[in-house]
């Protein structure tokens, strides 16, 4: 039976692993075909295809975990503790860009103003700016804030990123030099979305026994960067993203134990819904640009995605995707006694002659020349 999740309509639509039993690290909805990507642990690249649930294609990539996939124009990128890769969605491999400035990294961002740049952070102190046009590193800016960055998002006007220190850091898009700051919790920050003026975040916080998740959802005002009222919840979420599709203010938040609830800012419920993950943590989460699928991945390598509709739609473009040619279908034949012998294909060894080659004598190579343009005809305009 489907669990549907109050105020939010979804329904856990299908739960696959397509035969891979590695532990799922990140997973990502693809913006132009109807596709499902999840990388893993041990850097196998996989896609799933929609309303289907079967294996588009799978292929590895390195042997480290994939630590983000990004489907674009050019191709399927993913991100390595220290090199980004492009690949085909077939798994052909374009390009792999590693240079000194890529030592520990953990994030990467699509500009949206130009595609083909990507901007990369991690445990640095300097940011990567990667060129996918000239498939190399084009710009180093050094990071004044040299604290480990997990996430980074972009509205119309900044580019957010997040720190170990509790910080969410609004950056010039051009410069990538810190405009200004917000302190959201005491601890890292382990996820945050946007959508128009509201930031919504989550993460950890100090207690007297150190370190622990918060079981909030924080929110601020980014017209005047000042908090709003935290919402609480049953659990300390790990997730947390925006479904503007929907409703502006409404957002889904799931735990590591696989609690997830989805409601607004205004009117939160507090009906709470578990994944059905073995006990398993739950270890990554996307959302579809049409908002009307949710995927889940966890620990034992499933993947579980939720829909608010039977058939749902990934992206607004759905191209479709390449595949390999079929293989060709012979037709049936029946025999009896009375079978031609004539009706049976068979290989033709270039060796043997047969009886419809001609002897060499009598064959010889002719050419045909052009005939010579009539001067009158080439007189005339």
């Amino acid at each position: 039976m489907h669990k549907f999740v109050e105020n939010g309509g979804y329904a856990c639509l299908s739960v696959t692993n397509l035969e891979i039993y590695e532990p799922v690290s990140c997973t990502k909805f693809d913006n132009v075909e109807s596709l499902l990507w999840f990388g893993t642990e041990t850097g196998r690249v996989a896609s799933i295809v929609a309303n289907h649930s079967t294996k588009y294609t799978a292929f590895p990539i390195s042997h480290s975990p994939v630590l983000g996939l990004q489907p674009t124009e050019y191709g399927l990128l993913s991100l390595f503790k220290d090199s980004v890769n492009l690949n085909s969605r077939t798994g052909l491999n374009y390009c792999t860009i590693k240079t000194p400035n890529m030592q520990d990294l953990t994030c990467f961002h699509i500009m949206k103003s130009n595609p083909s740049n990507v901007i990369l952070r991690g445990n640095q102190k300097t940011i990567s700016i990667v060129d996918l046009n000239v498939q190399k590193e084009t710009r180093v800016v050094f990071d004044s804030k040299k604290s480990e960055g997990s996430v980074m998002r972009e509205n119309d006007d900044y580019i957010f990123t997040s720190d170990a220190s509790g910080s969410i850091t609004l950056r010039n898009k051009t410069s990538l030099e810190c405009i200004g700051e917000i302190k959201a919790h005491k601890g890292t920050i382990v996820d945050f979305d946007i959508c128009g003026n509201k930031l919504i975040t989550c993460g950890m916080t100090f207690n007297y026994k150190g370190f622990c998740p918060e079981s909030y959802i924080k929110v601020f005002d980014l017209r005047t960067l000042n908090p709003l009222p935290p919402i609480a919840l049953d659990f300390a979420p790990r997730f947390c993203r925006f479904l503007p599709e929907n409703a502006e203010d409404m957002y889904v938040a799931v735990s590591v134990g696989g609690e997830m609830v989805i409601t607004n800012l205004y009117e939160p419920q507090t009906t709470t819904v578990h994944v059905d993950n073995d006990n398993c943590a739950i270890t990554a989460l996307d959302v579809s640009l049409t908002n009307e699928c949710i995927s889940i991945g966890d620990q034992q390598s499933f993947i579980h995605i939720f829909s608010n509709c039977e058939v749902p739609n990934y992206n607004y473009i759905n191209m479709e995707s390449v595949y390999a040619d079929p293989f060709e279908q012979l037709s049936r034949m029946d025999f009896d006694e009375m079978t031609s012998l004539s009706m049976v294909p068979y290989k033709h060894d270039l060796a043997e002659t047969l009886i419809s080659d001609w002897p060499e004598e009598y064959t010889y190579n002719s050419y045909r020349y052009l005939k010579r343009e009539n001067s009158e005809i080439l007189k005339r305009d």
